[in-house]
């Protein structure tokens, strides 16, 4: 209600788990668009609907505000071979 977008991104969103410093975005070396919470299983942020390279669509009366972020491409190592996230999470 206040316009603000809240974001949390937790590790286990994917199998393997995401490496959260991955993420980004070309707005994180922006400081008011960087995390406002960070902890080793999720990251947290916070930010108005008209910042941090958000877009708004118009349609049928409706409003549609739209950001995106992406985390890289995870590969883990076990003792019968690897795992691969195949695509980008976004």
């Amino acid at each position: 209600m206040d316009g603000q977008f809240v974001v949390v991104v937790s590790e286990n969103v994917t199998l393997p788990p995401l490496d959260l410093g991955s993420i980004h975005s070309w707005w994180t070396a922006v400081p008011s668009c960087s995390p406002v919470t960070i902890l080793s299983s999720f990251v947290m942020y916070q930010f108005p609907v008209s910042a941090c390279g958000s877009t708004v669509q118009l349609a049928g009366g409706n409003v549609t505000y739209q950001n995106t972020m992406s985390a890289a491409i995870a590969v883990r190592t076990g003792p019968d071979g690897s795992i691969t996230r195949d695509s980008v999470y976004k």
